[in-house]
């Protein structure tokens, strides 16, 4: 009787084992996700700004660029909080040194942000430049709500 539980669980649990996707699959169907978010981001800034063809076509290629550049800093800011010691076990030079990568860190974002908002200027009505935050923060609002109804299904 132990025997065939045990068979039993071994083969469900290689079925579970087998249904997730591993390595490669793994890095493809977050790829797609990405991609899916990109374009479903694009549509909605689009629609929320109601922006002409042309001005979308003009947009949309600096719009990305700065937020690759946004994520670039983001990311090297982080890696750097990541491999820094506790707040509790650093002495007081360290806590200031962290503390001025960190405002140095949100000044390099404030004028990356600074930038890219003239360079918007040059293409966009200003009312639609500020109408972009709002935008983007409600489609935040709309992607972070569909993740929690999709985790709430599962």
């Amino acid at each position: 009787m132990w025997k065939y539980l045990l068979l039993l669980f071994f083969m469900s649990l290689s079925s579970f084992s087998s249904a997730q996707p591993v390595g490669q699959a793994r890095d493809d169907m977050r790829e797609k996700r990405h991609e899916r978010i990109h374009l479903a981001r694009q549509a909605f800034i689009t629609e929320q700004l109601a922006l002409s063809e042309a001005e979308a076509a003009a947009f949309f290629p600096v719009f990305w660029a700065y937020e690759k550049q946004l994520e670039a800093i983001r990311k090297e800011g982080l890696h750097g909080r990541r491999s820094s010691e506790p707040v509790s076990e650093m002495t007081e030079a360290e806590a200031k040194a962290a503390l001025r990568k960190l405002q140095g860190e949100r000044k390099r974002i404030t004028d990356l942000s600074i930038e890219a908002e003239n360079k918007y200027m040059e293409i966009l009505a200003a009312k639609k430049v500020l109408k972009l935050e709002a935008a983007e923060r409600a489609f935040r609002k709309k992607l972070w709500d569909r993740m929690g109804n999709h985790r709430k299904r599962n």
